[in-house]
């Protein structure tokens, strides 16, 4: 009977120790999901937080600045009123080019098309300017599929990461041609940004940390893990990058 007693003791304790650590576990887990949902929503806030304020700061550049430009070109004129033909041009050409340097970087802070038609519209804008600044390399764009709904961080999110694949492409690339192209699907998003240039290596845990192209591919993964989205490099074939992109829809 002493024995059974203890026999019985015996694995009561063990299935005391066996719940007690299921439980703690479950408990953890629960914790780093909280902690780890809490982080997210902090980056998100960040984040929306600077975009904000590059709203503002576009919107002061656009609003302010050009202002002061086109009343600087009315007195600019009036003073040199005597002047010749050709020095009124060379000033008229360089207030032209201020003028549109302070356009484009407003653009780049927060490109106004976005908000008042989409990012469909806003992709096809982009591409077209940067047709007009880089004159060595052919940007297109397309889109595909019966498009969805995206909300406004969503939309933003994506143009970020177009803005920033695009410009690495420019600068590093060495291509002839960059492609950007959004395929909709019921349930999913896909965006494109395929180049034609001399590729690289691919994401990896060491170059992540210490490659030339680490801090640019962290971001560009932040964005898309802060959208719930999925991220990937690969050749483009024959030669070049591509980088997808995959958004699941909500219904």
């Amino acid at each position: 009977m002493a024995t059974a007693a203890m026999l019985v003791m015996a694995i009561a304790i063990v299935l005391f120790i066996v719940f007690y650590q299921k439980k703690m576990l479950q408990e953890q887990l629960t914790r780093q999901s909280m902690e780890a949902e809490h982080r997210q929503k902090m980056m998100v806030a960040e984040m929306q937080s600077r975009e904000n304020e590059r709203s503002r700061l576009s919107k002061e550049i656009h609003d302010g600045v050009g202002v002061m430009l086109q009343a600087l070109r009315a007195t600019t004129f009036a003073v040199a009123k005597n002047a010749s033909d050709e020095d009124r041009g060379e000033l008229n050409q360089q207030i032209n080019e201020i003028t549109e340097t302070v356009r484009s970087m407003a653009y780049n802070l927060m490109p106004p098309s976005l908000e008042k038609f989409g990012l469909k519209e806003t992709l096809d804008e982009y591409c077209n300017k940067l047709n007009q600044y880089n004159p060595d390399i052919q940007f297109h764009f397309s889109q595909d599929g019966s498009p969805g709904r995206l909300d406004s961080w969503q939309q933003l999110t994506l143009y970020r990461i177009v803005q920033e694949s695009t410009t690495n492409a420019i600068r590093h690339a060495n291509a002839s041609e960059v492609t950007v192209a959004m395929v909709w699907s019921p349930e999913v998003l896909t965006l494109w940004v395929a180049d034609n240039g001399k590729g690289f290596d691919f994401p990896s845990g060491q170059n992540k940390t210490h490659g030339r192209h680490g801090l640019g591919l962290y971001s560009l993964e932040n964005r898309a893990s802060l959208l719930g989205a999925t991220l990937k490099f690969s050749s483009n074939i024959p030669t070049g990058t591509l980088l997808t992109v995959h958004l699941p829809l909500n219904g």
